[in-house]
């Protein structure tokens, strides 16, 4: 049985506020490299009026995805011994190699996109999990 305690809802929310600001400093420094391994210009990034064509929506929708990771992350790690910053960061791993890394190899090739683009997106994904998995085990206990 699996019962959320208080301890481990901080863990999630601040596992999920990490993947937030993760995000924002990995693709603020890679913006130019990531642009160009996706074949995007700052030109298609923007509306015609000029304006981000990214919209509060598309940051809630990433946002309520990195909550849902931080929770499913959190149920893996209490399944898999306990709450340890070790149990967090082995089972964030091992998520990352088996789940993430493998799709985002998969669809980046399917779709012909740059071998770059894989290092970058699931090199960020590899942060994020890493991190979340330390929140998480290390608050959760």
């Amino acid at each position: 049985m699996f019962a959320l305690t208080f301890w481990m809802a901080i863990g999630i929310l601040a596992a999920t506020m990490a993947g937030v600001v993760i995000g924002m400093g990995w693709y603020g420094a890679l913006a130019k490299p990531w642009m160009r391994a996706a074949g995007l210009t700052p030109e298609a990034l923007k509306k015609p009026d000029g304006s981000s064509a990214a919209s509060p929506l598309l940051y809630a929708g990433s946002t309520l995805s990195q909550l849902v990771m931080a929770a499913i992350l959190s149920g893996i790690i209490h399944h898999s011994g306990g709450y340890s910053v070790r149990t967090g960061l082995i089972s964030a791993a091992l998520c990352w190699v088996g789940f993430v890394a493998t799709t985002t190899a998969v669809n980046n090739a399917f779709q012909q996109k740059t071998f770059l683009l894989t290092l970058i997106d699931a090199g960020y994904w590899l942060c994020v999990m890493l991190a979340m998995g330390a929140i998480i085990g290390f608050v959760g206990r």
